[in-house]
């Protein structure tokens, strides 16, 4: 280890951000990482979208009904949900299973753990998370994909509001 004084502070941040990613992992499913081979690899970790759909028969019985009112059949179906190709980004994913219970969030036990390791708010950035990546995917919701930008094109005809 070094004598300077700024590499020892620089070694103990990058150790904090190094437990602090681990923690996240444990805990969460969909948080990128290095594993992720491309960067949609943790949209996969969020519930399916569900749709209403028509069955006519459960577990292989016919459904069929007759109105009360009127004495008539009505139409042999069910509505049931399906789950499509797309994901749900409005539901949470799943915890790891050790913070699962019954399909439910162990919401006190993955609080406890992540209080107990993460310290500060520096995390280890997953260099490798998405290396596969032919190109950038869309994101989800159909956000825009303008996350910053560039002043010097925004500002360009506007007067500066900085005094002289």
């Amino acid at each position: 280890m070094s004598t300077e004084p700024g590499v020892v502070h620089i070694n103990g941040i990058l150790s904090q951000a190094i437990v602090n990613r681990m923690a996240y992992n444990r805990v969460f499913m969909h948080t990128p990482r290095d594993n992720f081979r491309t960067l949609l690899e943790g949209r996969k970790k969020y519930p399916l979208l569900m749709k209403k759909v028509k069955r006519y028969d459960v577990n292989g019985v016919p459904v069929g009904s007759v109105d009360p009112v009127s004495g008539r059949l009505r139409d042999p179906y069910v509505m049931v949900e399906q789950p499509t190709a797309e994901h749900d980004f409005s539901k949470m994913p799943d915890l790891q299973s050790q913070y699962m219970i019954n399909k439910q969030h162990d919401i006190a036990k993955a609080i406890k753990e992540l209080r107990t390791s993460v310290k500060g708010f520096l995390v280890e950035m997953p260099l490798d998370w998405g290396k596969a990546e032919n190109k950038t995917p869309t994101p989800p919701l159909g956000m825009s994909q303008l996350i910053a930008e560039n002043p010097a094109d925004t500002n360009a005809n506007r007067p500066s509001t900085i005094p002289s």
